[in-house]
């Protein structure tokens, strides 16, 4: 789903840790890092913190969303999308 949005102008999403932030570090890593959570070069201006994150995942960590953590993803991605594009 991130592809679809890839030419959203970053200055624009930021780099404070927000969910457009999270979703997309998530994509990368389910691409490119074998479906473990990483802060590769495409995400390390990325002030990343599991705290402040939708999902909670931790650089390391094995990506596995359930359901409800999907969802609420999903919902927060679209309402910053929203806020910050439209």
């Amino acid at each position: 789903m991130d592809g679809f949005f890839v030419h959203r102008i970053r200055t624009l999403e930021g780099k404070d840790g927000n969910s457009l932030n999270g979703f997309r570090m998530i994509c990368t890593s389910l691409l490119q890092n074998h479906g473990v959570m990483c802060a590769g070069k495409t995400n390390k201006t990325i002030k990343y913190g599991p705290e402040k994150s939708v999902v909670k995942l931790k650089v390391g960590e094995k990506i596995k969303l359930t359901e409800s953590a999907f969802v609420a993803l999903f919902k927060a991605f679209f309402t910053e999308m929203e806020n910050k594009f439209v």
